[in-house]
């Protein structure tokens, strides 16, 4: 499956599948990223409960994005034996975010309170450009 408003590559290393994907941050570039990843999941054989958790990751990944950075961003999402890496990197170089209990009646700021729960293990580091979030997800 092709995106339609991004480059898409996918890499066989042997024992590792890549799907790797350039996107503009604008509001169809979520649905993308999600609808590529579920492909390349189901591709790996992935099972449905890790899918569903991967492509939520990338969701809230993609979305901080689109709503607080702009410009582009770059996907990868790594499947490693039984793990799979998710990774997006964006040109904003700030605090790393972190996953806080929203107030009860806001609308937002749930997300990587989710990361942080649905994921093996999560983070950001510093990228020559900004940023990288990414999480392990078991497989």
């Amino acid at each position: 499956m092709g995106a339609p408003h991004g480059h898409v590559s996918r890499v066989n290393h042997g024992r590792d599948d890549e799907l790797l994907i350039g996107l503009p941050a604008n509001p169809t570039a979520v649905r993308t990223a999600r609808a590529v990843v579920e492909d390349a999941c189901r591709q790996w054989a992935v099972a449905p409960t890790p899918v569903e958790i991967v492509t939520l990751i990338v969701s809230e990944f993609a979305t901080n994005v689109v709503r607080h950075v702009g410009g582009a961003f770059r996907l990868l999402v790594r499947h490693e034996r039984a793990v799979i890496r998710v990774e997006v990197e964006d040109q904003l170089s700030c605090p790393p975010p972190r996953a806080l209990e929203p107030d009860v009646a806001a609308e937002r700021g749930r997300g990587l309170l989710m990361v942080e729960r649905l994921a093996h293990s999560w983070g950001c580091e510093p990228t020559p450009d900004g940023k990288r979030m990414w999480a392990l997800v078991v497989a």
